[in-house]
């Protein structure tokens, strides 16, 4: 629901419904509880600045769902298209167009910047499923903990394309 004017810095009030159950008794979650859930999602400073740019947009969208919990969805789509352009770049050069991110990934895979399938699904196919459910027009509301396993696996993932060997 779009947001009153005069409502536009109140926390969304589902976030009062979320409680902190690591504490003695159960707390109410609080701004800076939510800030520490996505701080902790880093991008290595071996990754080109445009991807990090890219992925902490993904993150600054998570910290301002406090004020509109739908925006949870939109950190994930932005982390999915940050974890297009750090596959774009690894595999192709950033001037080449982009491809799906489902050839990227495999193309990852084939060029060993990624383990190779074993089974039916794995992660990275996980991740690839999350993506187009949403980028194909469904209607999700997701937790922070849900949004937040996103950035994580996008995170994960990129960093791992530009490791150094040996990390």
């Amino acid at each position: 629901m779009f947001k009153l004017e005069e409502e536009i810095l109140v926390p969304d009030r589902r976030f009062a419904l979320l409680h902190d159950v690591n504490t003695s008794e159960a707390c109410p979650t609080a701004i800076a509880d939510h800030y520490r859930l996505v701080d902790r999602v880093l991008i290595n400073q071996a990754v080109p600045i445009e991807v990090r740019t890219s992925f902490d947009r993904a993150r600054n969208v998570f910290l301002y769902a406090w004020f509109c919990y739908e925006l949870l969805v939109v950190s994930e789509i932005q982390a999915f298209g940050a974890l297009e352009l750090a596959l774009k770049h690894r595999l192709l050069g950033p001037t080449q167009k982009i491809s799906s991110l489902g050839s990227l990934l495999r193309l990852a895979r084939q060029n060993g910047l990624l383990p190779l399938k074993v089974g039916a699904a794995d992660q990275f196919d996980a991740l690839l499923a999350k993506r187009n459910v949403l980028a194909h027009g469904a209607l999700e509301v997701h937790t922070p903990e849900m949004s937040l396993a996103v950035l994580l696996g996008c995170a994960g993932v990129i960093n791992r394309l530009y490791a150094k060997p040996g990390d």
